[in-house]
């Protein structure tokens, strides 16, 4: 079984004068337009990478579920962004993409309805129609948003539909009462009106107490989190993002993934550099071999070979990440223009790589590369040592003439 569920944000465009005008010069904060628009861009860009990161937290999650309990359903997430108007689309399309590609794709839609209320209950309608299960709404000015917020959000939602059997609600408030995150079940019997647009001032949490408690709905409260609408918000912002920088020394349990970033050659290399602690392993020259490559095949000295040049030759003129800068241009070639012997399909060569990391691992007495990143020791061994371990003073009987 399979279930989906998504992320929601909306957002304006940032565009001079449309955002966060509280923090110009002109109503007494200390930005101009155009730097206010630049702050809530890249606002923008830090929740949307969250919400990234978020679904990757989730997805694991759902993954050592269903290990434990193969009945559990599949689940998976996705990112919308909703805008305002229909035809700033593009511009908020334009203004997510301009920092280069995102590892999920994005879904884009805009705001229908007259007030925000309005937008609140037709965004989430059109994302349920789709059929996904729960949507989570965070906003886009809020970036000191905890990820471990959206992950609970979602396992409290989950938790309520699966465990309770009834649907139910989460939220957390921002530091005016309003809402920095909210979501619900797609048949949570809830809607927005009223709740951010009302002749009393009432502010959003209590009007979602309000009919939280007239419907009998399960509810998740989860901690304040403060959005960046004043001067003062963002001077508290500044001060949490600095007190976050200073503990990230000490506080531990943040995933930084880490590269084995070439010199792989043989494919037990593969093995050594996840046993030594490698995420994800950079495999230009191996896959520079097969027929999928883009490259030339070319015969050299009786032998096919394809053409691999690495980042920073001269052929490939990456200088961008290999020189400090004053001119477009290499100050000296450090990777290489070469030949690599032609191995054939990608497919077969893979499976073959595969099959001997596994076995490493099965030698090592593991089954998966956490516990191979913990159990396994490297040893420094000679090259008799070597010769010794593998066959000798044989002759192979593929290499024998037949008779």
């Amino acid at each position: 079984m399979q279930k989906k569920y998504a992320i929601l944000i909306f957002s304006k465009p940032p565009i001079p004068g449309l955002v966060k005008t509280r923090l110009t010069i002109e109503r007494g904060g200390g930005f101009t337009q155009e730097q206010a628009a630049q702050f809530f861009k890249r606002s923008l860009w830090d929740v949307t990478e969250l919400a990234m990161w978020c679904m990757d937290d989730l997805e694991a999650l759902n993954r050592e579920e269903r290990e434990a309990d193969p009945s559990a359903p599949e689940r998976s997430y996705d990112l919308f962004i909703s805008t305002t108007p229909e035809k700033n689309v593009a511009l908020m399309k334009e203004t997510i993409e301009e920092i280069g590609q995102w590892p999920r794709e994005i879904h884009y839609m805009y705001d229908r309805g007259a007030t925000f209320d309005d937008h609140f209950d037709m965004a989430f309608q059109e994302i349920f129609d789709q059929g996904y299960e729960a949507i989570v709404s965070i906003g886009a000015d809020i970036p000191t948003l905890p990820r471990a917020h959206v992950t609970q959000a979602f396992q409290w939602l989950i938790y309520f539909a699966e465990v309770l059997g009834t649907p139910g609600f989460v939220q957390a408030p921002c530091q005016e009462c309003g809402t920095s995150l909210v979501g619900f079940n797609f048949d949570t019997p809830i809607n927005h009106q009223g709740i951010y647009y009302n002749m009393t001032g009432r502010p959003a949490l209590d009007g979602y107490v309000e009919k939280l408690v007239e419907e009998g709905i399960p509810n998740a409260y989860l901690a304040p989190v403060a959005d960046v609408d004043e001067v003062e918000d963002l001077a508290h912002c500044l001060s949490c993002a600095r007190a976050l920088r200073t503990a990230s020394e000490y506080q531990t349990g943040i995933y930084v993934p880490i590269c084995s970033d070439g010199g792989i050659v043989h494919d037990y290399h593969m093995t050594l550099a996840l046993a030594m602690g490698a995420d994800f392993l950079m495999l230009g020259r191996y896959f520079a071999r097969f027929d999928e490559s883009p490259t030339n095949k070319v015969m050299v000295n009786g032998a096919y070979m394809k053409e691999y040049w690495g980042e920073g030759s001269n052929r490939a003129r990456n200088w961008q990440r290999y020189d400090l800068g004053g001119s477009a241009k290499l100050s000296f070639e450090e990777g290489v223009d070469s030949y690599v012997t032609y191995a054939g399909p990608l497919r077969d060569n893979v499976e073959a790589s595969l099959y001997k990391v596994k076995s490493t691992m099965c030698n090592v007495g593991v089954t998966n590369i956490p516990d191979l990143q913990k159990n396994a020791k490297l040893t420094l061994v000679s090259s008799v040592s070597i010769v010794e371990g593998g066959y000798h003073d044989v002759t192979l009987r593929s290499s024998s003439p037949v008779k």
